[in-house]
């Protein structure tokens, strides 16, 4: 009978370790040799039941500490899974919802282009004029560069400014022009403002902008400029001129807060095809810092850009006039 019991206690598989079982098994078999030769057939009997019950507990214990520490293996691999992919602690993945990471971002109107692509301000061409022809110079002297606006090829810009500011450069000095004019005018040719002055300060690059006290720009709609220059100190010869048409663009929330994080952000309105805005942010900055090799660099990207196409004196030659 006590042969029996051990084979049917070896076919009853608890996961027992293999030391458990070896132990328990020798424990087992002595207990039963030593038992048959001095107890009767029942004694014997409960004997080995009492022992059948102990070794299926040490062996249900066994298997849930077993199963314990494979829970925790798990853990430990799952959490050098998450530091291997991702340096973030487990707790803050955690902490992410699952929806809102597959949602689309609704308050990011538009993606701006990355700094690493190339500018690129090509646009249909419309009437007017990026330099003024020296054929139609008057009385004005022969020099090296033309009077220039600093506008694309194309003659026309975009800009968010509600009232932008352009920049020019006059190659004359000032005893060599009796008045400049800039105006600003609706696709009606209707005056949105007139402004006349004598320059200081020139040759170099100058500004004028559309005044404060005048109506704001609206959105999506062209505006034609001109710029005069008259050389003739009684103002009764043609003007050389130049010309072109600026755009103004609608501002959104993921522009601003990028133009609020940099401290001359003209790169950012170049690579969103802001040309007015991107050219007053860069000469602002570059009267800060004019030897900022960076600044100088960026110079280059934003004139010699595809559909700029502008031929310019150096900055370091010349003066920034600001009105």
């Amino acid at each position: 009978m006590s042969f029996t019991i051990i084979l049917w206690f070896n076919c009853y598989d608890y996961h027992v370790s293999i030391i458990d079982q070896k132990i328990i098994l020798r424990y087992l078999i002595l207990q039963i040799v030593n038992k048959d030769q001095s107890m009767g057939f029942w004694g014997s009997f409960y004997l080995n039941i009492l022992l059948i019950i102990g070794t299926l507990t040490l062996g249900t214990l066994s298997l849930a500490a077993e199963d314990e520490a494979s829970v925790q293996e798990e853990k430990v691999t799952v959490q050098k899974l998450f530091l291997a992919r991702d340096p973030a602690p487990p707790s803050a993945r955690e902490q992410a919802s699952v929806t809102t990471q597959n949602q689309p971002n609704r308050h990011k109107k538009t993606s701006p282009r990355k700094e690493e692509e190339p500018l690129d301000f090509s646009d249909t061409g419309r009437s007017g004029q990026q330099t003024a022809g020296e054929t139609r110079r008057g009385n004005c002297p022969e020099v090296s560069f033309p009077l220039t606006a600093l506008v694309p090829s194309s003659n026309f810009g975009k800009t968010i400014a509600t009232h932008p500011k352009l920049w020019f450069y006059v190659p004359y000095s000032t005893k060599d022009i009796d008045k400049i004019e800039f105006v600003i005018q609706d696709a009606d040719r209707n005056d949105i403002s007139r402004q006349t002055w004598q320059p200081q300060n020139i040759p170099g690059y100058i500004s004028n902008s559309l005044p404060e006290i005048k109506p704001a720009l609206e959105i999506s709609k062209s505006y034609r400029w001109y710029f005069k220059v008259y050389c003739q100190q009684d103002g009764t010869s043609a003007p050389l001129f130049v010309q072109g048409w600026i755009e103004k663009s609608e501002v959104n929330e993921d522009l601003s807060r990028q133009v609020q994080q940099e401290q001359s952000p003209h790169m950012i309105y170049a690579h969103n095809n802001l040309w007015f805005d991107a050219i007053n942010s860069f000469l602002n900055y570059y009267l800060i810092a004019p030897n900022n090799s960076a600044i100088r660099a960026d110079w280059e990207k934003l004139i010699k850009a595809k559909g700029a196409d502008l031929e310019l004196p150096k900055l370091e030659t010349t003066n920034l006039f600001v009105r």
